[in-house]
């Protein structure tokens, strides 16, 4: 049904793929319903080719929205000491909920921070091992949710080998921003510390291969760490996507 356009994509050219999930698959013949059974070729969807063109694909949309099927994200892939790089590459993925009996409801994740290991002094698992901080030891993909000021419960992931304290804190989500109102909206408490991020546990991550528009994604020091000194505090590992 896309044969007529396989001509014009061969003359696109660009280092970046747009749909690394969804490809299209192109009949040989314009004429798709007397050639079933007939071979497919695969066509790459170049960068500037605008999804909208291409109605037979209901879940690409472009301008940060869904660009093709999603993938829950593997725990290993958060498996090394680089935090910052986890922080940033956050930005953009898709947080998903699904409540108890309810429909599952996604949010593109705009704001996070970096808590990077033993030696940064903002980060909980730089105090040691203690009943709160120990899945902060423990291997990667997992929640870390605790309460701030005796108010807020502030949803993060573990990131990181065994034993390598360290998490990025989700800070902001399409339509909420700040991270009390984002646990307050999706209702996420306590209940989830130590739980796994994937499906069994309500909560999990997935990445559909969208990336914010670099000049859109600011780093700036964290928020309210002034408690870590001026080495620490001035660090610019917060990630924040301003659309």
């Amino acid at each position: 049904m896309f044969a007529e356009r396989a001509d014009n994509l061969r003359d696109c050219t660009s280092t970046r793929v747009v749909f690394r999930c969804a490809t299209l698959m192109t009949a040989t013949s314009a004429d798709s319903s007397s050639q079933r059974g007939a071979p497919w070729a695969v066509i790459r969807v170049p960068e500037q080719v605008r999804a909208a063109e291409f109605p037979g694909l209901p879940s690409a949309r472009v301008g940060g929205h869904r660009v093709g099927m999603a993938r829950l994200l593997d725990p290993a892939e958060f498996n090394s000491t680089d935090t910052v790089a986890h922080a940033r590459r956050l930005i953009g993925c898709w947080l998903v909920s699904r409540p108890p009996g309810g429909a599952e409801v996604r949010h593109r994740i705009t704001e996070t921070e970096a808590y990077n290991g033993p030696l940064d002094r903002a980060c909980h698992g730089s105090r040691g091992r203690t009943a709160r901080t120990a899945v902060l030891f423990g291997p990667p993909g997992n929640w870390y949710v605790y309460l701030c000021y005796g108010i807020h419960e502030l949803l993060n992931l573990v990131t990181g080998p065994q034993d390598y304290p360290a998490a990025v804190l989700i800070r902001g989500i399409e339509g909420f921003s700040g991270p009390g109102r984002l646990t307050r909206s999706l209702e996420i408490g306590r209940s989830l510390y130590g739980k796994p991020a994937e499906p069994s546990s309500g909560l999990w991550l997935e990445d559909d291969d969208f990336v914010p528009p670099p000049h859109q994604v600011q780093a700036t020091p964290r928020i309210g760490i002034d408690y870590s000194g001026p080495e620490w505090a001035s660090k610019p590992w917060r990630f924040l996507w301003t659309k």
